[in-house]
């Protein structure tokens, strides 16, 4: 009874492997014919592609254009808008924290005027903030958080500071 009841666990155990190993051949096989028809698919594009392509060659000879469209100038362009984009961030950013800096919240103070006059207002505080620190500490150790902030300030692309900011903060 015993013999007969190993027996029939090892016949199970038995049928249990190669059932998985089965469904593991037919999971490689349907992998197999996944990766063809994704060939196929990918090859049918590409001649779809090279056929626009020679289309749209053909279509700026035809009007008078060179015939190969210049991808690396379309590319360049478009790595400049990136970059332009980032620089308005940026900018967006500076002028945010400088109305932040003078407690303007309200959207109808937010023009470039106000902006002007507030980095004019950052500019005495500053002045101040430098004598004041320059009489209790030195002011070599505010004097280079200054210029930090200056060089930070100039960094900007667009951002011109006048004559007196930049003597007054680079002593």
């Amino acid at each position: 009874m015993k013999i007969m009841r190993k027996d029939g666990y090892c016949a199970a155990q038995i049928e249990l492997e190669e059932h998985r190993q089965h469904e593991q051949l037919l999971k490689r096989e349907n992998e197999f014919l996944n990766l063809d028809e994704l060939n196929l698919k990918l090859r049918r594009a590409d001649v779809s592609v090279s056929r626009a392509e020679e289309e749209f060659a053909c279509y700026r000879a035809s009007s008078g254009k060179n015939s190969y469209s210049n991808f690396d100038k379309t590319n360049k362009l478009s790595a400049k808008r990136k970059e332009t984009e980032e620089e308005r961030m940026h900018l967006l950013c500076l002028y945010k924290s400088i109305l932040k800096d003078i407690n303007i919240t309200h959207a109808k103070h937010k023009a470039a005027s106000v902006t002007g006059e507030a980095l004019e207002q950052l500019k005495k505080k500053l002045g101040l903030l430098e004598r004041k620190e320059g009489t209790n500490r030195g002011k070599a150790s505010k004097g280079s958080n200054l210029s930090e902030l200056y060089g930070s300030l100039t960094a900007v692309k667009g951002f011109r500071a006048n004559k007196d900011f930049e003597v007054s903060h680079r002593k």
